[in-house]
C-alpha cells in the first residue's frame, strides 16, 4: 500500500507537469501514474536528498506527452485524485519536483491547484 500511496502522489506531481507540456494523444490515469512511479520513494520521503534519474525521466516524459491544454488538465486531475490517498507525501518535494528535474511550470503543484484552470 506504501508504493500506491506514493505512485499516488508522483501521479499528483506529473499530472501539474503535464499541464504544460505538448501532448499527441489522449493522456491517460494510467500513462501518469506509470511516468510517476520512480519517483514514488523520493516524494514519500524515503528515497535519496536528489530525485532519481529514473523518477525525471518519467517526469520529463509525462511533460513532453501532456503538450495539449486537455492532456494537461487530465494528468492535473489523475494526480490529485491519487495524492488524495497518500498519507505519507513529502509536499515539500512534490512542490520541488518539477524543478528538480528541469522542467519549469508557473505554478506549484499542490492538492488544492484547480485543474480546470490548468491552460
Amino acid at each position: 500500500m506504501a508504493s500506491l500511496s506514493a505512485r499516488t502522489f508522483i501521479c499528483i506531481a506529473i499530472a501539474c507537469m503535464v499541464l504544460f507540456a505538448p501532448a499527441s494523444e489522449a493522456l491517460q490515469c494510467p500513462d501518469v501514474i506509470k511516468s510517476l512511479l520512480p519517483c514514488a520513494g523520493y516524494l514519500t520521503g524515503n528515497g535519496a536528498g536528489r530525485a532519481p534519474v529514473p523518477c525525471c525521466a518519467g517526469v520529463n516524459a509525462l511533460n513532453q506527452a501532456a503538450s495539449a491544454p486537455a492532456d494537461r488538465r487530465n494528468a492535473c486531475a489523475c494526480i490529485k485524485s491519487y495524492a488524495s490517498g497518500v498519507s505519507n507525501l513529502n509536499f515539500q518535494r512534490v512542490a520541488s519536483l518539477p524543478g528538480a528535474c528541469g522542467v519549469h511550470l508557473p505554478f506549484v503543484p499542490t492538492p488544492s491547484t484547480d485543474c480546470s484552470r490548468v491552460a
